[in-house]
């Protein structure tokens, strides 16, 4: 058994064990296995071991691992399921380099960057699927939109018909407690609610989905209700 096929198994075991605390199905919860510090060869065997969710951050690493997943024979029947997604902080002037390496956003914090994509997804005749970046950590240092301007920012961004509001996405502070991230991850959930009774009624359903936990915290997030988890070095490393 290789390292990172070890490291899923007790990843694995973790999120089953979290959802049972938490009375939910495991079915419920996604996880994302974040490549910022893999190799290619180590994304490869994580597809083939079943990761079919893929994040990443970074332009030209995220260009290298796609490649290299899209030109490996042993993982080939499996490309029509892999979904990629940028996590991290995007500038606008990146934005028509990301957008042709991703599937959905999660990082999605500022409207001038929601019109850039608009225009350039129209442009591709595509739609794309983007979680609210909220700063539920209270963190000066932190990108996201403040929770109680979410739900303004919700209504402003469904004006924008190529991008399909997801859900909310936030990041706990590094060394939070205990208590710190059950009150992040409790915001977090409270804000998509009050966020999506701010959307039209055709995308409140869609708008259902909490992209929060990480290596330091994702089975707290799941207690808290998480649907998408972005774990890195508890994979990789």
């Amino acid at each position: 058994m290789s390292k990172i096929e070890e490291n899923l198994n007790i990843v694995e075991e973790n999120i089953q064990a979290s959802c049972e605390r938490a009375s939910r199905s495991r079915d419920e919860v996604s996880l994302v296995a974040v490549t910022k510090t893999a190799t290619p060869e180590q994304v490869v065997e994580a597809v083939r071991l079943g990761c079919t969710d893929l994040g990443e951050n970074r332009l030209q690493h995220f260009s290298e691992i796609r490649q290299a997943a899209e030109s490996s024979e042993e993982i080939s029947r499996q490309l029509p399921s892999l979904r990629w997604h940028m996590i991290g902080h995007m500038q606008r002037n990146k934005a028509k380099h990301f957008l042709p390496l991703m599937d959905l956003l999660h990082s999605l914090e500022s409207l001038k960057l929601a019109g850039v994509l608009n225009k350039l997804l129209a442009e591709e005749g595509r739609k794309l699927e983007a979680f609210i970046q909220v700063n539920c950590s209270h963190e000066e240092q932190k990108y996201g939109v403040p929770a109680g301007e979410a739900g303004e920012f919700a209504a402003k961004l469904a004006e924008h018909e190529n991008i399909i509001p997801a859900g909310i996405m936030t990041m706990a502070a590094f060394e939070a407690s205990e208590k710190q991230l059950h009150e992040t991850f409790a915001l977090a959930r409270e804000t998509m609610l009050n966020a999506r009774s701010a959307l039209p009624e055709k995308l409140q359903k869609s708008f259902s989905r909490l992209s929060m936990g990480m290596t330091n915290d994702y089975p707290i997030a799941i207690e808290e209700g998480a649907t998408d988890l972005r774990i890195g070095s508890a994979i990789f490393a």
